[in-house]
């Protein structure tokens, strides 16, 4: 199980805003609670802007657990998604493998090391910028 800190943000454009510090195992069964806790926030709206801090977070997915569970749902595919690593090399090659599977199942998502990076990212409208 993984514990999720969160900040909701109001902003005056159309999208929501939320920043998620997770901690703990990351497997398939803490991306789904992750995915919950995003969709809680937006209200279950389809467009929102997520910053997701990973750093403290253990690694324990595959590419085909990670696959296999995005198939089997239906979670909204109009969030915008910045994957916060830590500065060690496989906490980065982790959630880089979480984001190309993200992107194969058409969710806009980038991995960052530096959290304002992240959030100019977020703030600018294009895809995903890998």
């Amino acid at each position: 199980m993984m514990h999720i800190e969160n900040k909701f943000l109001r902003a005056e454009s159309a999208r929501n805003q939320v920043a998620l510090c997770a901690r703990g195992v990351l497997n398939v069964a803490g991306l789904h609670q992750i995915f919950v806790e995003i969709n809680r926030l937006t209200e279950f709206g389809s467009n929102g802007d997520v910053l997701l801090d990973l750093g403290d977070a253990t690694y324990a997915l595959q590419v085909s657990e990670i696959d296999d569970f995005i198939a089997r749902t239906s979670w909204p595919r109009g969030h915008k998604i910045a994957l916060l690593a830590a500065r060690r090399s496989e906490h980065f090659n982790q959630l880089s493998l979480l984001s190309a599977c993200l992107l194969r199942h058409g969710f806009t998502v980038a991995v960052f090391y530096d959290a304002n990076v992240a959030i100019e990212w977020l703030r600018h409208r294009g895809s995903a910028l890998t």
